[in-house]
């Protein structure tokens, strides 16, 4: 009875952290509303306050420019200004973007001028502006470039702003506060794939919660479009018909401009509105407008988008709003992340902690948490890493017939999307033979190996070598040409060779442990900083000697996994250069930081070192670690994405 109610005093903690959090929120929120500062009231601008340059006075109370360069500066008692607001009408073939400049006092005295930039998704017709300021006059700007322009109805906005968003926001922080606060006064361990399903699922399905819905991935509305269309690209139907919503979030169309993302909490609430509307897919409505069209080539990178498919059908069938809809396929990617990265920290004995800071980069976390199949491979490929490093360098005298398949299996799915990435596959091949329970086990398990590889080359290297002609390359990329680039290669072979290796010298460091390869997240603005990337990789790779000695990696072996990695690279930079690049270019276009992620795990294992003993407390060392990603992940995702959603 005594062990029962230790155990169930020792747990209630467990109960209470997330309480105490949301309370924290609550807390929060009111101070943040307590109306020290705040008139909590909704002013409209009389027009004797506002001065125009290159903008008429139209209808009494309409502002009108007919193009370029014109301003609206709006002139108001000093006072703490909490949302800006005004009515536009722009050109519905752009959308619209300008500068508020607002005269502020930071310090309560001295004035400066701060710069917001307002670029207004094409859904929305009123810009309500988060400004949270002292102030005392608010200058609308409109760039050179702009359009005509009609703007009305401007305001200041000081009444109530409860957001939930943000009580969630400081909910989250709260429970990672009290939670390393506990660790450390109690000394509890937590496995460290525990605390990364925790922090992926806590901040992942925040991230999703508040981000737009709308393309701010790499390529969303690609795998958008894939991913809803599941079953009838597998069904090969070759037309198909669905809501205008639909074809505005599968193309790269003002509506789902990236760069255009809400400014406020009321702007996401409006765009939202739009979306449920436009993409209603209940055929309820006789007013909404459907688009037919040619459907997606069946491929093998079709079969990634099943689990987005499957939880997108499941919002249909609970007949959820649309906006619920598009965010549970994201959710579907995070939760097949979690799943897969878990399953490689818990499977790996040594190793984990650069698995656990690397799946949990800024980079990382973006591919799980938007539509896209780089969550697929990244979680396949770190599962296929986690058990054949295990076999390679475990305890085990002989190799488990299970891991190793396991190993093959993970590293082919995670080649479906990515076929590049199949020279993976040659790692299996180099166990030595006494590692293998007979000759017969070895050439068994050695031939899947290399038939896979085989096959899955087969799928990216075979069309563009046996028939390049019909090859095109991207449009996207320019005058593009698989065949005369490939002619282009074979002619002057030194040239580019010297521009291949001087390419992967100049960006190698940022595209493996810096801000290209693990803080950028999609189109978003990069706020990550490289040094600390850099650091924690840094870190965690000369400290993973844990309270254990270290595999003695073999210079072979180190030697294996790099050359194996430098491959890969080698085949990223040219696959672009020929589908990408315009031919002849003296640069390679189209390489991102983000596809060295499958790779980068395999370098960073095989440089770790027992040189260095880390002989923290688990409890200690786990501390650090989680440190490590909040202070990198939080940041970026505070300044691109929640900040906006207030």
């Amino acid at each position: 009875m005594k062990k029962n109610k230790f155990y169930c005093h020792k747990n209630l903690i467990y109960f209470i952290i997330p309480i105490l959090s949301v309370v924290i929120g609550l807390i929060g929120e009111l101070v943040y509303n307590f109306p020290i500062q705040k008139q909590r009231d909704y002013e409209y601008i009389p027009i004797e306050n506002i001065e125009m340059d290159n903008f008429d006075l139209v209808n009494g109370s309409e502002f009108v420019s007919y193009g370029g360069n014109a301003t609206l500066t709006v002139s108001f008692e000093k006072k703490y200004i909490d949302k800006f607001r005004f009515h536009f009408e722009y050109d519905t073939t752009k959308a619209m973007g300008c500068d508020l400049i607002v005269h502020s006092y930071p310090d309560g005295e001295h004035a400066v001028n701060e710069v917001i930039r307002d670029s207004n998704n094409w859904v929305l017709n009123n810009s309500i502006v988060n400004i949270r300021m002292v102030a005392d006059a608010i200058t609308i700007s409109m760039p050179a470039d702009s359009s005509d322009v009609k703007i009305s109805l401007i305001a200041i906005d000081n009444t109530g702003n409860y957001s939930i968003a943000r009580i969630a926001f400081v909910s989250m922080v709260s429970f990672f506060a009290l939670c390393v606060c506990i660790v450390i006064k109690r000394r509890i361990y937590i496995k460290i794939e525990t605390i990364f399903v925790v922090m992926s699922c806590v901040i992942g399905v925040f991230t999703i919660a508040v981000m737009p819905a709308h393309k701010v991935g790499f390529d969303e509305e690609i795998h958008f479009g894939r991913a809803y269309f599941f079953a009838e690209t597998i069904a090969n139907e070759e037309r198909i018909e669905y809501p205008f919503g639909i074809q505005e979030l599968i193309t790269t169309s003002l509506s789902n401009w990236p760069y255009h993302l809400a400014a406020s909490e009321e702007e996401i609430k409006e765009e939202n509105e739009y979306r449920n509307f436009q993409g209603d897919y209940l055929d309820e409505r006789d007013d909404v407008i459907r688009v037919e069209n040619s459907n997606y080539a069946l491929g093998l990178h079709t079969y990634t988008y099943v689990f987005q498919w499957f939880m997108i059908k499941i919002g249909m069938l609970l007949r959820l709003p649309f906006v619920i809809v598009y965010k549970m396929g994201r959710l579907a990617n995070l939760i097949l992340y979690t799943i897969l990265i878990y399953l490689a920290i818990h499977h790996m004995k040594k190793g984990k902690r650069i698995m656990f800071v690397l799946a949990l980069m800024p980079t990382s976390m973006m591919s799980a948490v938007t539509y896209s199949y780089d969550g697929w491979v990244n979680g396949f490929a770190f599962l296929g890493c986690a058990y054949l490093l295990e076999e390679w360098f475990g305890d085990n005298e002989k190799i488990s017939f299970r891991n190793y398949m396991v190993s093959v299996i993970a590293l082919i799915l995670s080649c479906l999307p990515k076929a590049i990435y199949c020279p993976l596959l040659l790692l299996t091949v180099l166990f030595p033979a006494s590692k293998f329970k007979n000759r017969k086990s070895m050439y068994i398990l050695k031939g899947i190996s290399i038939v896979s590889f085989v096959l899955m080359a087969g799928t990216f290297m075979m069309p563009a070598l046996s028939n390049p002609v019909q090859m095109g390359g991207d449009s996207r990329g320019g005058d593009t040409s698989v065949a005369r680039q490939l002619e282009y290669i074979f002619k002057y072979p030194l040239h580019y060779a010297k521009l291949l290796l001087t390419s992967i010298k100049d960006t190698l460091i940022s595209y493996a442990i810096g801000i290209e390869g693990l803080g950028r997240m999609g189109h978003l603005e990069v706020t990550a900083r490289e040094a600390l990337t850099a650091m924690g990789v840094g870190y965690v790779v000369l400290t993973d000697s844990y309270n254990t000695q270290s595999p003695k990696i073999k210079l072979w072996q180190r030697s294996a996994i790099i050359v194996v990695c430098f491959g890969i690279i080698c085949l990223i930079w040219t696959a672009l250069y020929l589908s990408f690049t315009p031919v002849g270019l003296n640069q390679i276009n189209g390489v991102q930081g983000r596809y060295y992620l499958p790779v980068t795990i395999w370098v960073l294992w095989a440089l770790r070192t027992d040189k260095f003993k880390n002989h923290m407390s688990n409890e200690a060392d786990n501390v650090v670690l989680v440190m490590i990603n909040l202070l990198i992940l939080l940041p970026v995702l505070y300044n691109n994405i929640v900040i906006n959603a207030f």
